[in-house]
């Protein structure tokens, strides 16, 4: 079972987790993702953490971009299990071409608000 309330260490209040514990948390699943999945180009979180203004049963919003999947979009994100992560997470995989045909505006509002936590580097294999 999921643990999404920590307790806090200074007392026995249960509370749901900060934005930068979430951050850590998202970056170290992202290493180990991209270890045991090289063909992920980059990912990312959106939505509330990455807007800073999540709240109690906030989920984190995840969007990955992967070189090609054999898997249809919507089993995708089985392949990448968020378990470990603090909080409930929506993961959202694209290809390239699935990236780049996604309507302009919403493509580019998920640019401008999304914190990259992994983008391979160019010649990195």
């Amino acid at each position: 079972q999921r643990q999404m309330c920590i307790r806090d260490r200074r007392s026995s209040v249960l509370r749901w987790p900060r934005r930068d514990e979430v951050d850590r948390a998202v970056r170290a699943w992202a290493e180990r993702v991209v270890r045991e999945h090289p063909e992920v180009l980059r990912i990312g979180y959106f939505g509330s953490y990455a807007r800073g203004d999540w709240g109690v049963g906030s989920d984190l919003d995840i969007v990955m971009v992967v070189e090609r999947s054999d898997n249809p979009f919507i089993r995708r994100a089985a392949s990448f299990p968020s378990e470990e992560l603090p909080v409930p997470a929506d993961l959202l995989v694209y290809t390239p071409d699935e990236w780049r045909a996604l309507p302009d505006s919403f493509r580019a509002r998920l640019e401008r608000e999304t914190i990259w936590v992994y983008e391979r580097s160019v010649g990195h294999h």
